[in-house]
């Protein structure tokens, strides 16, 4: 099943231990009584998530794959994690043409570091695979990405 924008954050927060907020909500659709409220605020405080262009967050809404990878980029360069990664390698895929432009950083990096490796039949030359970048992150593709992610930079 799909995971949803506020889903992925409240993850990452717990994983900092829920550290305290010093922002006041500046979401209209983040309800002051939401369970997500912190971890939303948290994101926002710590630009891992600015929210959506109409000035929401996007509470209910289901989150890509490249808004997953571009959270994670944000949330490494927080920790001090390495956001080193070979430009231009998204272009592999492909699909690679179809990651938006403020992404594309997010997504090389993702690559480049094993968090994420497309979609495609294993043995496949790596030019069938697909990034599917404004397709929707599955629960097990996030959980996978956090592994990666996890054993690329934690050990």
């Amino acid at each position: 099943s799909p995971i949803k924008r506020e889903e992925f954050v409240q993850v990452l927060y717990n994983a900092e231990g829920k550290p305290a907020i010093s922002i006041a909500n500046p979401f209209p659709d983040v309800a002051d009584g939401g369970w997500y409220k912190n971890a939303v605020l948290w994101a926002k405080q710590n630009d891992i998530a600015s929210g959506k262009g109409n000035g929401n967050f996007g509470v209910g809404e289901n989150i890509s794959r490249q808004d997953l990878a571009m959270m994670l980029y944000k949330y490494a360069k927080l920790n001090g994690y390495s956001l080193a990664a070979t430009e231009g390698l998204i272009n592999q895929f492909a699909d690679g043409a179809n990651v938006a432009s403020y992404a594309k950083t997010a997504m090389d990096w993702a690559v480049t570091n094993g968090i994420m490796s497309g979609k495609g039949a294993a043995g496949a030359p790596l030019g069938s695979f697909r990034l599917d970048p404004t397709g929707i992150a599955t629960r097990a593709e996030c959980a996978a990405m956090l592994k990666n992610f996890k054993t690329a930079f934690e050990g």
